[in-house]
């Protein structure tokens, strides 16, 4: 998050993880993120799921060319449909918040 300057908010709408879940795994509260979790973040930032879990040195898209030159796994249809429904809430939240502004005269 630190090296694209993202915030929690930022990171939750990009991958469809609540903030608050974020904000548990930043704190400690939650140990190990769920498969899905796991799977919207190593997608979004571009890293092998294990990136997040390993003990060892973790390595990025920069640094691992061997991750790099993999295709990335095959997605099942209900990933498909879990990954389209959430983009869906997300976007009637977005056009919820720009009604909103719009109403507080911000929608410049």
């Amino acid at each position: 998050m630190a090296e694209r300057d993202l915030s929690q908010r930022q990171l939750a709408l990009g991958t469809g993880v609540s903030q608050q879940t974020i904000n548990n795994y930043l704190r400690g509260v939650t140990k190990l993120p769920g498969a899905e979790e796991l799977l919207a973040l190593s997608r979004y930032f571009g890293v092998p799921m294990e990136y997040f879990v390993s003990d060892g040195e973790k390595t990025g898209p920069e640094t691992s060319k061997k991750s790099a030159s993999k295709s990335p796994p095959p997605v099942s249809a209900v990933e498909v449909r879990r990954s389209a429904e959430r983009l869906r809430r997300q976007a009637e939240q977005l056009r919820g918040e720009a009604d909103r502004l719009d109403q507080l005269g911000g929608g410049g």
